[in-house]
C-alpha cells in the first residue's frame, strides 16, 4: 500500500515464472488466489527474464463483472448450511466435506472477446498510461 496525501492506494505484484523458457508473453496470464483485481488498486505484473507491465483492476475487469465473480462464491459459502445438513444423519465417521479452493483462472470460454486478452497486448500501453494518468490525480 501507498499512502498519498489523504489517501491510500493498495499496489500488488504479480509474477509469472517462465520454466519452460518460451517467450511467449501472449499466453501469460498472472493466478489470482481468493479475490480478484480491486478497481482502484495497481497491480505490477511480470513474466521472469520477459517484460513487466502495470494496471488498474478497474481496466482488466469491470466492477459489475468482479461483483457477479465474488457473489458467485458467496453462494457456495452460503449452500455449505444445507450440505451439513443433508449429511448430518449419514455415515461419515472421517469427516468427509468439499473442499472449494477460492481461486480465479482465465478461460476462453468466459471471455466475450474472440481470445483471451493478453496482458502484454498492444492496449497494455494504454492501461499503463491509465495508471499514470490515475497517480497525477492524486497529487492534487
Amino acid at each position: 500500500m501507498v499512502f498519498i496525501f489523504d489517501g491510500v492506494v493498495g499496489i500488488e505484484i504479480k509474477f509469472s515464472k517462465n520454466d519452460k523458457g518460451e517467450k511467449n508473453l501472449q499466453t501469460s496470464r498472472p493466478m489470482w488466489n481468493s479475490n480478484l483485481p480491486k478497481p482502484n488498486a495497481i497491480y505490477v505484473y511480470g513474466v521472469a527474464n520477459l517484460d513487466i507491465t502495470f494496471f488498474k483492476g478497474s481496466d482488466i475487469l469491470s466492477y459489475e463483472t468482479r461483483e457477479i465473480l465474488l457473489k458467485y462464491f458467496d453462494t457456495l459459502d452460503k449452500d455449505e448450511e444445507s450440505l451439513k445438513n443433508a449429511l448430518k444423519d449419514l455415515e461419515n465417521p472421517f469427516g468427509f466435506a468439499p473442499y472449494i479452493r477460492k481461486a480465479y483462472e482465465h478461460k476462453k470460454e468466459f471471455s466475450n472477446h474472440h481470445q483471451i486478452e493478453s496482458f502484454f497486448s498492444p492496449n497494455h500501453i494504454l492501461r499503463e498510461q491509465n495508471v499514470l494518468e490515475f497517480l497525477k490525480t492524486l497529487a492534487h
